[in-house]
């Protein structure tokens, strides 16, 4: 697999993203679809149910720690 790195342009839109998705959690949306994000060879799935609220749960512990 080649991988090639994230333009900024790229980051931007992904973060932009879990600014969205965390915002809306805090109202209790519920989004089943999954998104596919282009940075890392052709394709990363994020499925929101699963993944994303652990990486979330996970940044909040990290930022509060420092």
């Amino acid at each position: 697999m080649k991988l090639e790195k994230a333009t900024a342009k790229e980051w931007l839109f992904f973060m932009s993203y879990l600014v969205i998705w965390s915002f809306l959690d805090f109202f209790d949306f519920q989004f089943d679809y999954m998104i596919a994000y282009i940075a890392f060879d052709k394709t990363i799935i994020i499925n929101k149910h699963i993944d994303f609220n652990f990486i979330i749960t996970n940044w909040t512990i990290v930022n509060n720690i420092n």
